[in-house]
């Protein structure tokens, strides 16, 4: 059994942003109706409190390494929920799981409150907008410093609820308006699932804390499947994996600075670290097991198919993300769970990069987003572009980048690790895995050619376009990119396999906390030239993209028209949120207009309410008639009374 130390620093790391998001809450409420606002403030309230929880994770992190490998540093603030024998405490833990988490979680949150310094500061909401990042940045810090379900859920309902703030941030516009209620509602479907397989341990084990859990695997065996298969629901949830997966794409009508925040560092990654965390409940059950990693490839998938003919540069990430979540979802559902982190770590790096470079891009273009009217601009933001190619070959899996380490690993993995389901899947999940791979590489390669390579194209449309000398970038956003690049270049040397001659010291490291699988079915001399392939795949992807976008722009145009029907289906994303309209939520709208409102509501229960009044005034009326003031009636009711009585009595006896 792991070392449990008790430790009291925990519960200081979650607070400088939950009293950030406090001060500058009180403080929009005070200047709401001012035109002078103290925006300067107001940022450095928000991005202290975000430094702060990353240096408090540094020293947590420090102390963890000096005790024995396998330690977890645990403090309870106080018993929350006690019932009978049961009871919850709010309580913290801090392994080498979480450790790894928090440290990418804050420093990346951190680069993203000062990026949006500079994003945000023409906008009303400003105050507002901190207030809610740190919100969420608290929100994410609890649920992944939350040492049982029932806290890690409190986070993960936070984030919800954040994401929900901050994606219809612009709530005046309806579409953004509309997109907030639709990421809330999607994630509240996968949350049903999630209690439900709380529910189940409660009920069976009596404890939902992850050190309790793991010491009766006898009793969790029993259930491993039903529960890991309604925790993994929530999970589809919130990291948009099929069929929940289409509220994240919408999401891209917030804030730039939100896209990056959900979609890089915080929510999206709950579900894999939740899968994680259980890691010791799915090992036992090959069956849940294989079905997230069944879902997590066919989303990565599907999603990168319809990443290639969008043009909205967000959409394109957003849809990236999707498939990259896929990625990390074939990992821990082979078993691969340090390899499945290890890619949520590079993720964070370069996907952060990616979309707060796509937000520099916005920013200069005065909220221009289709990269039809972009082009040419590594001439006018040199330093968005050049930080933005390192982040795509990154995400391209080009060596030695930080996403060609985590990726070529889950691959790796994915084909290696035997599955007792259905033996021929590994061979499934690699090849449909590779094949993402390349559409990966090519349609980020045709972001980068669209957006900063060939002639400006924005002067030639007919609408208001700015022009070249109008476009430029600014320090506050750009030195955020910096760092972020050099993560994205570096940050994969943690994970340099054995068979290059590395140590792997991150699969070394999380091994204390994660199951590490056993059983391969392919020899380790396979994987040097599998690596090498992925990397030639990847390559083929960027050359055709730059033959077909840039060099001979004509066969683009050529396969477009050739190919309109499927062309036309890409661009619509499959219709899926036409289909989920019509099968789903138009039934569902109607049933409620004409079931619940007009017979339940209106007739049953209005009906009930408004004809309670008149139908008691008429019993009284009718009663009254014996109120009428002689007492010969009175005496005669009362004898009927009495004799009524007697009666029963006596039949009674």
């Amino acid at each position: 059994m792991d070392k449990i130390i008790q430790y009291d620093l925990l519960g200081w790391i979650v607070l400088p942003p939950l009293l950030g998001s406090f001060i500058n809450g009180l403080i929009h409420l005070i200047y709401i109706k001012k035109e002078q606002k103290p925006k300067t403030l107001s940022a450095l309230i928000a991005i202290i409190a975000s430094a702060l929880t990353f240096i408090l994770t540094l020293i947590v992190w420090k102390d963890l390494l000096q005790y024995p490998e396998g330690s977890i540093l645990k403090q309870k603030l106080w018993d929350w929920i006690t019932v009978g024998g049961f009871n919850i405490s709010l309580s913290f833990q801090f392994d080498a799981l979480t450790s790894v988490m928090l440290l990418f979680i804050t420093f990346v949150a951190t680069l993203i409150h000062i990026y949006s310094v500079g994003y945000m500061h023409e906008d009303e909401g400003f105050i507002k907008f901190f207030s809610y990042l740190n919100l969420f940045l608290f929100s994410m810090l609890t649920l992944v410093l939350g040492d049982n379900l029932i806290v890690l859920f409190i986070g993960w309902e936070g984030v919800g609820l954040c994401s929900y703030l901050l994606i219809s941030f612009w709530f005046t516009d309806k579409e953004k308006a509309e997109a907030g209620k639709k990421a809330f509602i999607t994630n509240r479907i996968g949350d049903a699932g999630f209690l439900v397989g709380i529910f189940i341990l409660l009920n069976v084990l009596g404890t939902v804390t992850f050190t309790d859990l793991m010491a009766q695997k006898e009793v969790l065996a029993s259930i491993a499947t039903i529960v890991g298969i309604a925790l993994f629901i929530g999970a589809t949830g919130k990291s948009a994996q099929i069929p929940l997966y289409v509220w994240l794409p919408d999401a891209m009508a917030g804030p730039t600075p939100v896209s990056a925040l959900i979609h890089a560092a915080t929510m999206v990654t709950a579900g894999v670290y939740l899968v994680a965390r259980m890691n010791f409940l799915y090992i036992l059950t090959p069956v849940a097991s294989t079905i997230v990693a069944t879902i997590g490839v066919i989303t990565a998938f599907f999603a990168a198919t319809i990443a290639i003919a969008q043009y909205d540069i967000k959409k394109v990430l957003a849809y990236s993300t999707v498939s990259q979540l896929g990625y990390m979802f074939l990992g821990v559902g082979v078993g691969a769970y340090t390899a499945g982190i290890f890619h949520v770590m590079t993720h964070a790096f370069f996907k952060a990069l990616l979309f707060l470079g796509a937000g520099s891009v916005i920013h200069a273009l005065h909220h221009e987003q289709d990269i039809r009217n972009m082009g040419g601009l590594i001439k006018k933001i040199p330093i968005t572009a050049w930080t933005f190619i390192i982040a795509w070959l990154a995400i391209a899996g080009i060596p030695p980048f930080a996403g060609f380490f985590s990726k070529d690993e889950i691959l790796w993995k994915a084909l290696s690790i035997e599955n007792h389901v259905i033996p021929w899947l590994p061979k499934f999940y690699y090849i449909v895995g590779i094949i993402t791979a390349i559409l990966t590489a090519f349609y980020m390669s045709r972001l980068v050619i669209l957006t900063f390579l060939g002639e400006y194209r924005g002067n030639k449309q007919n609408h208001d376009h700015h022009t070249h000398h109008e476009i430029k970038e600014y320090p506050i956003m750009y030195i955020p990119l910096i760092v972020l690049a050099v993560f994205s270049a570096i940050a994969g040397f943690v994970g340099i396999p054995h068979v290059l001659g590395g140590h792997n010291y991150i699969e070394h490291y999380l091994s204390s906390v994660v199951v590490v699988p056993e059983g391969h079915n392919v020899p380790h001399e396979y994987e040097i030239p599998l690596m090498i392939l992925s990397v030639i795949l990847a390559i083929i992807g960027i050359l055709i993209a730059f033959w077909v976008f840039l060099w001979k722009k004509e066969i683009s145009e050529a396969i477009a028209n050739r190919y309109r029907s499927l062309k036309q289906l890409l661009e619509n994303k499959y219709y899926i949120d036409e289909i989920y309209e019509a099968l789903i939520l138009k039934p569902i709208r109607k049933f409620a207009d004409q079931i619940a409102y007009k017979m339940i509501d209106f007739f049953i229960i209005d009906g009930f309410v408004n004809g309670l009044g008149p139908f008691l005034y008429g019993v009284g009326s009718r009663l009254r008639i014996i109120h009428n003031g002689k007492i010969q009636t009175y005496i005669v009711l009362m004898y009927l009374g009495f004799v009524m009585l007697l009666y029963l009595f006596l039949f009674q006896i």
